[in-house]
């Protein structure tokens, strides 16, 4: 599937086992980039981070090292998160209460989507450009 993408996104903890899974991460898509004529585009994107935490700032800091891209925004570790299940919502859906969630999500999906070419806003959503979205 990575051969098909065009964009990959790595989701990530902060935690020991996800930092030890970089190295196949990176390894992974080399292998799919030498033969794919260096694609896909991929991003790592940190779920649950604490910026303060050792952990934290470390894939900051390895990501790089192997030739991974890192996301500028992440997502943090937040109640609503957890929350949202439970009140079988999604968090951009649960007003005020969720607002910092939302924006986590909606800071991210600009990022990734921002500059994809075929994505397009209509009405606030994202669309995908010929896929009968219009």
């Amino acid at each position: 599937l990575l051969i098909l993408a065009d964009l990959v996104v790595f989701p990530i903890l902060p935690s020991i086992l996800d930092m030890r899974s970089l190295q196949t991460v990176a390894e992974m898509l080399n292998d799919v980039r030498s033969i794919n004529n260096g694609h896909p585009e991929a991003v790592l994107v940190l779920n649950g981070i604490d910026k303060r935490t050792v952990m934290g700032r470390e894939i900051y800091q390895v990501a790089p090292t192997l030739g991974l891209k890192v996301a500028r925004n992440s997502i943090r570790r937040l109640a609503a998160f957890s929350e949202a299940p439970v009140q079988q919502s999604v968090v951009g859906r649960m007003g005020f209460r969720a607002r910092s969630a939302k924006t986590d999500i909606d800071k991210l999906f600009s990022e990734l989507l921002g500059s994809r070419q075929d994505f397009k806003r209509t009405s606030g959503n994202l669309t995908r450009e010929g896929a009968g979205n219009e």
